[in-house]
């Protein structure tokens, strides 16, 4: 289909295809995280026996909601005005997006890290995972 578009058009139309595949791609996951986050919150409710372990699975579907609520949609509109605009010279909002995608990588990094104490809580407290 791309084959009759000069080459600099072709790779303009599959800069912007694979955008929006990423795009989509983003708020899946955070949809994902947030079912996840929510069984996981439910899950330490119910075992009722470590509740900083309860507390960490909240701050962790809190950090998912704040993503997909508030930095993916900013992550998107701000990457959708960049989609056909020349990089040379860098347009001034590839900044912003830089430091969206800056934030959102490092909660993603807090939520891994919480995700590996939790999980090291549960190795060493087997009791935690049981739900009585």
């Amino acid at each position: 289909m791309l084959a009759p578009l000069p080459d600099g058009d072709a790779r303009v139309v599959l800069r912007y295809l694979s955008s929006e595949l990423n795009r989509f791609y983003f708020r899946v996951w955070g949809g994902a995280e947030i079912l996840l986050g929510g069984l996981l919150l439910l899950f330490a409710a119910r075992s009722g026996n470590d509740r900083k372990f309860t507390i960490g699975a909240g701050v962790m579907l809190a950090l998912s909601l704040l993503m997909t609520f508030y930095l993916t949609p900013q992550l998107v509109e701000v990457g959708r005005g960049l989609d056909f605009v020349p990089r040379d010279p860098p347009p001034p909002e590839l900044r912003q997006f830089g430091m969206l995608h800056g934030a959102y990588s490092v909660l993603d990094l807090a939520k891994l890290l919480l995700g590996i104490w939790l999980t090291v809580r549960v190795v060493r407290r087997p009791q935690i995972a049981d739900l009585g």
